[in-house]
């Protein structure tokens, strides 16, 4: 726990004593007050310089090796900023926010056509590239909510379908299914029909392979595809000096900037005089 001083000098001492800590072999936090900061948007007011502490503790932080937490937020200084945290180090995957993916299926449905139409029948204002960025983010934004409103899960609504299809099979069956019962079999048998094309349009769109048709069956392949193209996206781990396997998200973090230090160095090391472009020939009108 950190309580810097406001005094440079005194920051300055305090870097150099915690700086002779870093090179023990086991992992270590440091958090308090450290009356400065890394960038100006921890700051409330924004667009304020670095000054000498904060180069100064940018310096060490560096020097040491040290990762930022990157804590967003401002404690409410009304009641005290020296209120009590509470650090949780326990490692979790980073929640990341799935892209929008327009489902190839969502074309069989006359709702999905309509909302196309009207967005992009809408006014926007601005140049027409930002209103051709609005246009998109409009309609993105009402098909994903529509999808979640109206559509769902495939997979959910074919499993209902199934249930549905077993109960009014085994009244048919026992001679007990009335003519309104019969409609609704032969309506859960096309409504079965339709699920189960939209979902070998689903996992044959995942699988990108461009030479299946729509009439190909969802087998156990396509799904293999899909989910090994998943898997070959995700990236467990990458290989450090001496090709030690390294799996550690902020072992992963710190080969990165080391090796992107090593690469870029010193804005001395990567000077260059500016050369002058070589005189080219050129073709006149007369010549065309």
């Amino acid at each position: 726990m950190v309580y810097a001083s406001n005094h440079l000098d005194a920051q300055k001492e305090l870097w150099e004593e915690l700086l002779s800590m870093a090179t023990i072999d086991t992992p270590w936090i440091l958090t308090g007050d450290f009356n400065a900061f890394l960038s100006p948007q921890e700051r409330c007011s924004g667009g304020v310089e670095l000054g000498p502490k904060c180069k100064a503790f940018a310096k060490f932080v560096d020097d040491a090796g040290l990762c930022d937490l990157e804590y967003e937020g401002h404690l409410d200084r009304a009641a005290s900023d020296h209120a009590s945290l509470l650090l949780n180090v326990s490692l979790t995957k980073a929640k990341v926010r799935r892209s929008f993916r327009f489902e190839l299926y969502w074309m069989e449905y006359e709702k999905c056509h309509k909302i196309v139409e009207d967005t992009w029948k809408s006014r926007a204002g601005g140049n027409p590239m930002q209103a051709f960025m609005h246009h998109i983010c409009d309609m993105r934004r009402s098909l994903r909510e529509w999808s979640r409103t109206a559509i769902g899960s495939v997979e959910r609504r074919l499993k209902d379908t199934n249930a549905q299809l077993a109960d009014l099979e085994d009244l048919d069956a026992n001679g007990q299914l009335t003519e309104d019962g019969l409609q609704m079999l032969r309506s859960a048998y096309n409504r079965q029909a339709a699920l189960n094309r939209q979902l070998n349009i689903k996992w044959l769109q995942r699988s990108r392979l461009r030479w299946a048709t729509e009439g190909d069956r969802n087998t156990k392949f396509f799904h293999i595809s899909a989910t090994t193209r998943r898997q070959r996206n995700q990236i467990p781990g990458i290989t450090g000096e001496g090709e030690r396997w390294m799996q550690d998200p902020v072992e992963v973090c710190q080969a990165f900037t080391a090796f992107y230090q090593g690469l870029w160095g010193t804005e001395e090391e990567h000077s260059h005089t500016r050369q002058e472009w070589p005189t080219l020939p050129s073709i006149s009108t007369a010549e065309v």
